[in-house]
């Protein structure tokens, strides 16, 4: 016998199925990274409060018409991961989205707080090589927002560090006359 845990690895519609029969349920903190089902941390209130900020804000700078905000909502990024982002904008109406998951994302925002790690560490290159054009981790702790952008199989080719008075505009919308500042998505006094 061997002294080695074995694992089971998940596909996204085995983890799916283990929601809808109710092994797992609705309302616990979990997400699917390379087949493993992963416990989430708990959000306190300065993150909750912020991932409601920063949805509002996002919401007015992106048209609905064209595209979906959606906070803390599962994305079915490949056979394997299946990741809550804290928030995701996706191409097309928030409708065109209730029949089945987005299997991609345009913008993934991580407010971290107690998830820095995993939000710098794995995830990143499972957003990339998804095809994620932008990744933003919020990072409470150091006060920044860092913006990772043009995504490959490698990971993300540019990452910026920005400070609360820097301007930012997601990719998606460049070329339009609204400009978001770091500050908007960071606690109120952040650095």
């Amino acid at each position: 016998m061997s002294s080695l845990l074995e694992t089971r690895r998940f596909t996204v519609s085995e983890y799916l199925r283990l929601v809808e029969v109710g092994v797992l349920r609705p309302d616990e903190h979990v997400e699917l990274i390379d087949g493993l089902i992963v416990s989430m941390s708990p959000k306190g209130p300065v993150h909750s409060a912020l991932v409601s900020r920063i949805v509002a804000r996002l919401v007015e700078l992106f048209p609905r018409e064209r595209f979906c905000v959606r906070p803390q909502c599962t994305l079915a990024l490949g056979d394997d991961y299946a990741p809550e982002p804290d928030i995701a904008v996706v191409a097309g109406r928030c409708e065109e989205h209730e029949r089945e998951l987005p299997r991609s994302a345009l913008l993934v925002i991580e407010v971290a707080e107690t998830s820095a790690r995993l939000d710098r560490g794995r995830k990143p290159d499972l957003y990339a090589r998804a095809g994620v054009l932008e990744y933003w981790i919020v990072d409470l702790g150091e006060g920044v927002v860092e913006v990772r952008r043009e995504p490959s199989d490698a990971g993300y080719k540019l990452i910026r560090i920005l400070q609360p008075g820097d301007s930012l505009l997601p990719l998606p919308l460049e070329g339009a006359a609204a400009q978001l500042r770091a500050a908007e998505l960071l606690p109120v006094g952040s650095k």
